[in-house]
């Protein structure tokens, strides 16, 4: 018998046939329709309408928006003397880090701004040519928003090392003084005059506004001390210490003070003119303040048609050691040493003998020790 499996058809399974077509049926792949000029444009003004619906610090979903600008601050300085007068082309400093400065100077108006200011920052800030005890530092108030905000970052640089060269030696010219050196330099007068390095000149001359053409004074570096401030607020640095007295004496012919008079003072520096009013004292004295700067005094005493004015050159007077220094000293009290300058002639000795006799001293017609010291005590200086 021939076997069933061998060479028969195979038998139909319905059941099979039922199951094995049921599954996902697999469909050949479509390309997809290209996209047209029109379809593309409609798609960008589309994204356009959804982009202009949502508020500018909102971004819609699947839209990339930028960062909020942030606003910068800024820091003004008013720069003045001590007369309150503004002080044009100072070198002010503002620190961010022992590495990052900014550095400006003062305008004719006093004035320097500090803009892209961090609000959060932290500064220091210094007068980079004036010594810590010779200025001081007054808020003002806090910047309105037109003067505040601003856009872009300061742009900080590395210390330059500017005003720290070591000390100088500075030759005297006529019409220098302590006072006025120390004004130019940035330096209290007293912190000048009382330096080690000028201990032999102190010495010598004893009064720190009479110093001879030729003298030398060391000039000390200033000291540096930054104070702390903030954006977005206004500050004043203000020179102190540099302002002075001016002392006249006015007398009659017979040597009696002229009380109670009254005058006007003009006080004459490179920057301005500044006039004042008052009446002598009663020793026939106008005493009035004046700022290391000034020059010049002009005083006009009286009034109507009995006005005379008188004019002194200021730090001009040369050292009572000197011929000149007694010279000038005598022509002030109304002794005459006619064109002499520097020089013990003829008139000068005469002066001297008119003096000595006047006063009741030894007549020797010579500047002897004793007559310095009455011509000190008369001069006041």
């Amino acid at each position: 018998m021939s076997s069933l499996l061998e060479g028969t058809s195979p038998v139909h399974d319905p059941a099979a046939a039922y199951f094995a077509g049921s599954g996902r049926r697999q469909q050949s792949p479509r390309a997809e329709p290209e996209e047209t000029p029109d379809d593309r444009h409609a798609r960008l003004a589309a994204a356009e309408k959804a982009a202009s619906q949502h508020g500018a610090d909102v971004a819609p979903d699947n839209v990339v928006a930028p960062c909020p600008y942030k606003e910068r601050h800024s820091i003004e300085v008013l720069v003045i003397g001590p007369d309150d007068a503004p002080v044009e082309n100072v070198a002010v400093v503002l620190e961010k880090s022992e590495t990052e400065v900014l550095v400006a100077k003062t305008d004719a108006a006093g004035h320097v701004c500090f803009r892209g200011l961090l609000e959060q920052g932290r500064y220091r800030l210094y007068p980079r040519e004036l010594d810590r005890d010779a200025w001081e530092l007054e808020t003002l108030e806090k910047l309105p928003p037109e003067r505040d905000l601003c856009k872009g970052d300061a742009a900080w640089k590395a210390p330059s090392g500017a005003g720290s060269k070591g000390p100088i030696t500075h030759v005297v010219r006529e019409g220098e003084c302590i006072s006025t050196l120390a004004y130019r330099y940035g330096l209290l007068p007293d912190t000048l005059w009382n330096a080690d390095e000028n201990a032999a000149l102190k010495k010598l001359r004893g009064d720190k506004n009479i110093l001879n053409p030729g003298d030398s004074v060391v000039i000390p570096v200033p000291r540096r001390e930054a104070k702390q401030v903030e954006a977005g607020k206004a500050y004043r640095i203000r020179g102190k210490g540099f302002a002075e007295t001016v002392r006249v004496r006015f007398l009659d012919p017979e040597g009696k003070p002229r009380a109670k008079q009254p005058y006007v003072i003009a006080l004459v520096s490179d920057a301005m003119t500044e006039e004042r009013a008052g009446e002598t004292n009663g020793d026939g004295f106008v005493i009035e303040p004046a700022a290391a700067s000034v020059h010049t005094v002009k005083i006009t005493l009286g009034k109507g048609d009995g006005r005379e004015t008188h004019e002194f050159r200021v730090a001009c007077l040369a050292p009572l050691d000197t011929i000149a220094g007694v010279q000038a000293r005598l022509c002030h009290l109304g002794y005459t040493c006619g064109d002499e300058d520097g020089e013990l002639g003829p008139w000068t000795r005469r002066a001297l003998r008119d003096f000595q006799r006047d006063f009741n001293l030894p007549v020797t017609s010579e500047p002897d020790d004793a007559t310095r010291k009455q011509l000190r005590a008369e001069f006041l200086v």
